[in-house]
C-alpha cells in the first residue's frame, strides 16, 4: 500500500500547481482517515483496491530485482538515495520535475566525479599510499545545495572524517584544498605564499608537499562526499546534544592533533588570549549561533535550534553563579548579540574584536559582508581565533554549531564543565 499511496502523491504533485497539489492531498488523507474508522469499509476498500495495491508493490519489487541484479552494490545504493531525494524534493519542498532532474543530475555527478579514486601520477615514493582529502564537490551554491554552502569549520570536520580514515589505514593523508575548484573561503590572492587555502589556518598532517604527492607512483583521491568513515562521530549534530558533545570530546582529539593550527595562526590566537583574558581567572565559555540558522529557520531541517538570546542572558547569569566563574568569553557573529551582552554584563564579558554580520543587514545586500572578496581570509582568521579562545576557557556553555563542536575537540577534554542547550534540530 506504501509504493501505492506515494505514487498517487508524487503524480498529483506533478501534475497540478503546489498550493492545489496539496490541497487534494490534504483532503485525500483527510477522507482515509474517515473510511479506515469503519472497520468492515475499511476491508472493503482495501479488497476492492486490492489488485492495484499489488500492482504497484510488483512493479517496485521488479525494478528493484532488476537494479539489484544490473548495478554494483554501490551504484544500487546511489540510484536508491537518489530516487528518495527525487521523492523528497517532490513531497516536501515541492520542486518542479525540471529543478529535481537537475538535482538527480548533480548527486549523480557527486557520486561518479566525486568517488574515492586510486591513481597513479609517476614512479616517485613507490612504498607510501598517499591519500588526497579532497573537498565537498560543490563549492557554491546550486540546484543541489540550493542556498546553503558548509562553512569553514564544518569542511574542517569534512576532512577530519576523511584524515581518520587514511590514518587509520596507514595510509599518509594531505588535504588539497587548492585544485578541485575555488573554496568559498579562498582569496583571488595568495596568503603565506599559498593558494591551498587549508593552509591559511592550518599545518598539513604530513610533511610532504601537493608537488611531490601528485608526482607519485600510489595516490587515492578521496571522496568529494561528507564521508562518514566511524572512527569519529557523524557530520550530522543530532540529539541528544550533550550525548554528542561528549562522543566528539573523546573521539575526535586524537585525529585532529595531526592538524594542528599553523604558526601565523597560533601567534594571531595568543595575542589575543594575552590580551583578553585575565590572568589567574576562570572564564567561562558561552556560544551561540547569530545568523544563518540561528535565529532564522532555514530549509535545512538538520541544523540544531539555537538559544534566543533574552534565554542565554538568564543561563549565563545562572551558570556563573552556580559554577562559581566572574568573567565569561562571548563568542558570536551577530554584531547586536554581541551588543546585548556587553550591555546586560559589562566587564564579565571577554568579547573578541572583529568585522560582524548584522540581524538588520538590508536584504538586497546578498551578501555577507564578512565574506566578500578580500575579507574572506580575516573574517575565517577571526572566526577560527574565537573558536581557539572557546576551546581555552575553563568550562562551556552553549547552543551546538560547527564552531561549538570544533571548540570541544580543540579543548582535547579539558572543560570542568560542558552543557549544550539541546532544543531539537530545525
Amino acid at each position: 500500500m506504501g509504493a501505492f499511496f506515494k505514487m498517487i502523491e508524487l503524480v498529483i504533485l506533478t501534475l497540478f500547481s503546489e498550493n492545489i497539489g496539496k490541497s487534494i492531498i490534504y483532503k485525500l488523507k483527510k477522507t482515509k482517515k474517515i473510511i479506515v474508522q469503519y472497520k468492515e469499509l475499511r476491508i472493503c476498500i482495501y479488497i476492492l483496491l486490492l489488485p492495484i495495491f499489488l500492482i504497484c508493490e510488483f512493479l517496485v519489487v521488479c525494478i528493484k530485482i532488476i537494479l539489484v541484479w544490473i548495478l554494483s552494490p554501490k551504484r544500487y545504493g546511489d540510484i536508491k538515495y537518489m530516487a528518495h531525494q527525487a521523492y523528497q524534493d517532490k513531497t516536501k519542498l515541492h520542486l518542479s520535475v525540471k529543478k529535481i532532474y537537475v538535482r538527480c543530475k548533480l548527486l549523480n555527478e557527486l557520486f561518479t566525479k566525486g568517488a574515492e579514486k586510486k591513481v597513479s601520477y609517476g614512479e616517485k615514493n613507490p612504498d607510501i599510499i598517499f591519500y588526497v582529502i579532497r573537498p565537498y564537490y560543490f563549492l557554491t551554491p546550486n540546484a543541489l545545495i540550493l542556498n546553503n554552502v558548509a562553512n569553514l569549520l564544518t569542511q574542517y570536520y569534512y576532512c577530519l572524517q576523511k584524515l581518520s580514515y587514511a590514518i587509520e589505514k596507514g595510509y599518509v593523508p594531505i588535504i588539497d584544498w587548492e585544485n578541485y575548484g575555488k573554496m568559498p573561503h579562498s582569496e583571488d590572492f595568495p596568503i603565506y605564499n599559498t593558494m591551498n587555502s587549508w593552509e591559511y589556518y592550518w599545518n598539513q598532517p604530513c610533511q610532504y608537499n601537493l608537488d611531490e604527492v601528485y608526482k607519485s607512483k600510489n595516490v587515492i583521491l578521496s571522496t568529494q562526499n561528507i564521508g562518514q568513515f566511524g572512527y569519529i562521530p557523524n557530520c550530522a549534530m543530532v540529539p541528544p546534544l550533550n550525548k554528542y558533545a561528549n562522543e566528539i570530546s573523546k573521539r575526535c582529539p586524537k585525529y585532529a592533533q595531526y592538524i594542528p593550527l599553523n604558526c601565523e595562526t597560533r601567534k594571531y590566537v595568543e595575542k589575543y588570549y594575552e590580551r583578553l583574558f585575565p590572568k589567574n581567572k576562570l572564564v567561562l565559555g558561552v556560544v551561540v549561533r547569530g545568523s544563518s540558522y540561528g535565529f532564522h529557520k532555514t530549509q535545512f531541517s538538520s541544523h540544531p535550534t539555537q538559544i534566543s538570546i533574552e534565554e542565554l542572558i538568564e543561563e549565563v547569569k545562572k551558570y556563573l553563579s552556580e559554577w562559581n566563574y566572574e568573567y565569561f568569553f562571548f563568542m558570536n557573529e551577530v554584531k547586536e548579540l554581541v551588543d546585548k551582552m556587553k550591555e546586560e554584563f559589562g566587564d564579565k564579558v571577554i568579547i573578541l574584536p572583529r568585522l560582524r554580520d548584522s540581524l538588520y543587514r538590508n536584504t538586497d545586500e546578498k551578501k555577507n559582508p564578512m565574506y566578500k572578496s578580500g575579507n574572506k581570509f580575516q573574517t575565517n582568521l577571526d572566526y577560527i581565533t574565537e573558536v581557539a579562545l572557546l576551546s581555552k576557557c575553563d568550562s562551556l556553555l552553549g547552543s551546538m554549531s560547527s564552531g561549538t563542536r570544533t571548540a570541544i575537540i580543540w579543548n582535547n577534554q579539558k572543560y570542568t564543565h560542558i552543557h549544550i542547550f539541546d532544543k531539537g534540530l530545525w
